[in-house]
């Protein structure tokens, strides 16, 4: 049986039944005027905030879902921060984290195809702390991601990830949203 002591660090992956309707949502989500993004200076991507309204509501089925994936009976959850992710040839995402929240949020609007960036977690802050069987045994390092069109990823905000390089002349679009948990 294996025991997990601290499990601060997952994710829940979710296939809403109504993806159509979360897809459409945001594509049409509107741009709000405040544009202005104290993070990402070390990538390079085309980033718009928007209103979350829409994609909150179309949420809901993958927020409560979430809730029964990780025990909690019933929550609370505020959008302080949305906005839409475009990824063309070259583009990437640094590693990094989202101090300013509980849970982060990612919504994958393309299906993923072969050299798209894709989403990763990193254990960067602690990959020097086991000893040098464990990356033999076990992956410690990077866990890469390609959910399909429609998936939905929620995982703890402090959690490092980014994106990889963008290789397609495809663009690739994603929705983040930033949420505060009111337990």
């Amino acid at each position: 049986m294996r025991v997990t002591p601290f499990p601060t660090d997952f994710y829940t992956f979710h296939q809403p039944s109504n993806k159509e309707d979360l897809i459409r949502a945001c594509r049409n989500a509107k741009r709000v005027k405040d544009q202005h993004f104290s993070w990402g200076d070390l990538s390079i991507s085309q980033k718009e905030r928007i209103d979350p309204t829409e994609i909150y509501n179309q949420l809901i089925p993958c927020i409560e879902e979430f809730c029964n994936d990780v025990g909690i009976k019933s929550i609370g959850v505020e959008v302080n921060d949305a906005w839409r992710n475009v990824y063309k040839r070259g583009y990437h995402q640094e590693p990094h984290d989202h101090t300013d929240c509980d849970l982060a949020c990612v919504i994958f609007l393309d299906e993923y195809k072969k050299d798209q960036s894709s989403l990763y977690f990193t254990n960067l802050r602690h990959e020097c702390e086991p000893s040098a069987v464990w990356p033999k045994i076990i992956n410690v390092h990077h866990w890469h991601m390609t959910p399909p069109r429609g998936g939905v990823i929620f995982f703890p905000s402090h959690m490092l990830h980014g994106v990889t390089p963008h290789n397609s002349k495809k663009e690739r679009t994603t929705v983040s949203l930033n949420m505060v948990l009111k337990v």
